[in-house]
């Protein structure tokens, strides 16, 4: 992120898909990718890609691999800006209306703040 060649972090979250549980190490690495997020400027993406992969057994829990509420709370404490993102990999895939609706529900249930635009970086050669 410290490059200034990103515009977003996609899949922020991603190190904790097959973590069973949330302790302080993954509560550390969360915070410093927050941190570090907000200081370069950089939106986190709430990933529908996880969501249309549906959810699963983890630890105790049937979750998405991601997003998770657990990374997106800190996100939303620490006021850190999020992006969802559609993660196409099919044409079929662009337009996936029921996991843009969870995407929004779970932005809104835990009052992050998404922006709606995202502005690339111009890299010079």
């Amino acid at each position: 992120m410290k490059t200034g060649l990103y515009s977003c972090l996609v899949h922020p979250d991603l190190f904790l898909s097959e973590v069973p549980y949330f302790d302080s190490d993954c509560r550390k690495v969360s915070k410093d990718i927050i941190r570090t997020a907000l200081e370069c400027k950089i939106p986190l993406e709430i990933n529908c890609g996880g969501i249309r992969s549906g959810k699963r057994k983890i630890g105790d829990e049937y979750r998405y691999t991601y997003p998770t509420y657990a990374f997106f709370s800190l996100v939303a404490k620490m006021k850190a800006p999020c992006i969802i993102g559609i993660d196409a990999h099919s044409p079929t895939q662009l337009s996936d209306p029921d996991a843009n609706a969870i995407a929004v529900r779970f932005a809104r249930e835990l009052g992050l703040q998404v922006i709606d635009r995202l502005p690339f970086k111009k890299v010079s050669a």
